[in-house]
């Protein structure tokens, strides 16, 4: 399952090969629908006076990709593959009159970004995929999950900590 969002200002796009990806990771929890929500603003923000006034969805010269997996590990191995599942479906799943109104997807051009797991999946896939990456964005994004926060205190631990117990 994955959201699509169609570039603002194509004119930005390179008019043979067309734009590139945005390829968003979502942390835990987070649905593919609110994963591409992120990307919204209001285009006339802290200039315009209406409260009112309408957001706008996607990037400028991007198409955005937003797949979606659950579970603490879901951006590492078949993740990885599923999000770039995602991308490589991305032209054959939009209907004829986007094709035609709207810059193609260049899929080897990949700028992979993501929040929290997603920052941690954003990294590896930029890893596994580095003809393609042309850039990385990882917010909150972790190396290792046994190190990450609080996640698995007792792996901080060492032996010699644990095993110095202090009996009255």
């Amino acid at each position: 399952q994955f959201a699509a969002l169609m570039p603002l200002r194509p004119q930005l796009c390179d008019t043979v090969i067309g734009c590139p990806v945005l390829l968003t990771l979502h942390g835990t929890s987070i649905n593919a629908r609110d994963s591409a929500d992120a990307f919204k603003r209001k285009p006339n923000a802290g200039t315009s006076t209406k409260d009112d006034e309408d957001y706008v969805f996607g990037v400028d010269g991007f198409w955005v990709v937003a797949p979606t997996r659950h579970g603490a590990h879901n951006w590492e191995q078949m993740g990885i593959l599923s999000a770039m599942a995602a991308v490589h479906a991305l032209p054959f799943a939009l209907p004829t009159a986007v094709q035609q109104q709207h810059p193609s997807v260049d899929t080897s051009r990949i700028l992979f970004v993501g929040h929290s797991m997603g920052g941690h999946g954003a990294w590896l896939a930029a890893a596994q995929h580095p003809n393609s990456a042309i850039g990385v964005a990882s917010v909150g994004g972790w190396i290792s999950k046994e190190t990450y926060g609080d996640s698995n205190f007792l792996f901080e631990q060492s032996v010699s900590d644990v095993s110095q117990s202090y009996i009255e």
